[in-house]
């Protein structure tokens, strides 16, 4: 991805434009069995370590928090009081060295860490020691992007969006097991659906660009911390009665169903709010492109010519060590539904809209907060029970 798109990306990751009280949401036309808040934020003190652009954090089974790298591929580890502690890898391609760190899992005694460059995963024992690799088949059909321990085999997004599997509006992304010599055995699930994600910019003179739609719709999946199952979060919405329902299923290492159940959610309409600031950070990362601010402004506005009337109930997905499962479903409002690890309804969580949740465990919360000058940090919350 260029740096320029990247920068696109990561203004539209800083936006944060609804202020003031959370509502719980709504599950099957009731309130929340609870509601949970983050409280005492821990911020972690990289002075020795210095963090960059914190991308992922996972935590180990003693305790200790991984963080990954945007821009530096390393991993750093910080222990349960928030100090740097010690850094694993560096920038290469011998055992243990990354190009890139595009997937983190703790699993078990290790963290898993992906390097999509390489096509290759990396155990790293919790105490710092170097485990097995695993490289994946350079040449496969669909090619293989991340992947993730599953059981005694791996979970791997096809790194392609195969026009064969194209949907109205969009297209499937391929969800697959792979064997440990790194070829496909089989389709795990049906495929992601992927829809309203981006938008097409033209730009003066001759080319254009794509930018990220406000209101995207994308399926998810992610693999829980210990390897031993999967989660696939799907969603849709009724336009008539403004409805939003999401369709959860929990798979076990072989791919067979733990369980599956549809939640009803109340409406969460696209505020003209949300939209206006959406275009906003759209314009300030383009506008070097264009003559002038204004001519960007038209430009995006004439690109962001979209029905998007519902927020997508599935906009972030977590796996967390305690085996609940973790949904966001306002994309402008950080609301969280928390599943038990037996599907049932458990609370609906709240969080700052500038914090990215990452992962939990206990009554902890790990996230990534960007401030007013897009800088990137991991913090760590404890969760109150109302």
């Amino acid at each position: 991805m260029s740096s320029f798109k990247e920068n696109v990306l990561r203004r539209i990751a800083s936006v944060g434009v609804i202020t003031g009280l959370l509502v719980p949401t709504s599950v099957t036309g009731q309130v929340c069995p609870a509601t949970w808040t983050l409280t005492a934020p821990l911020t972690y003190d990289d002075s020795d370590a210095p963090l960059v652009r914190p991308r992922d954090v996972v935590i180990t089974s003693n305790g200790t928090a991984v963080v990954s790298e945007s821009d530096e591929p390393v991993l750093k580890v910080f222990s349960r009081d928030g100090r740097s502690v010690r850094t694993w890898g560096r920038r290469g391609d011998g055992p243990g060295e990354f190009r890139e760190v595009t997937g983190l899992l703790s699993s078990g005694d290790s963290v898993w860490a992906y390097d999509g460059s390489h096509r290759r995963g990396t155990f790293y024992r919790n105490n710092g020691a170097l485990g097995k690799e695993v490289t994946f088949a350079q040449r496969s059909a669909p090619e293989i992007g991340p992947t993730f321990p599953l059981g005694d085999r791996y979970l791997g997004l096809a790194t392609l969006y195969s026009a064969a599997l194209a949907a109205p509006g969009g297209s499937q992304r391929r969800v697959l097991l792979v064997r440990t010599s790194g070829t496909i055995e089989r389709d795990l699930v049906q495929p992601l659906l992927i829809r309203g994600y981006n938008t097409q910019l033209r730009l003066p003179g001759e080319g254009s660009m794509f930018l990220p739609l406000p209101v995207p719709l994308m399926d998810r999946v992610v693999v829980a911390e210990g390897g031993a199952s999967a989660v696939v979060a799907r969603g849709a919405f009724d336009n008539r009665s403004g409805s939003r329902r999401l369709r959860v299923t929990k798979l076990d290492a072989d791919g067979d169903t733990i369980f599956s159940k549809t939640i009803l959610i109340g409406p969460a309409p696209v505020t003209t709010t949300y939209l206006d600031d959406h275009q906003h950070n759209l314009v300030k990362a383009i506008v070097q492109r264009f003559p002038s601010e204004l001519a960007a402004k038209r430009a995006v506005q004439e690109a962001m010519k979209t029905n998007a009337s519902q927020f997508y109930p599935v906009n972030g997905l977590i796996a967390d060590n305690d085996g609940r499962i973790w949904i966001r479903t306002t994309l402008a409002r950080n609301d969280w539904l928390v599943l038990g690890s037996s599907g049932a309804v458990l609370a609906c969580a709240q969080a700052p809209v500038d914090l990215r949740l990452v992962a939990a465990a206990g009554r902890s919360v790990w996230a990534i907060k960007t401030d007013s000058d897009d800088v990137r940090f991991p913090q760590r919350f404890e969760i109150r029970k109302h």
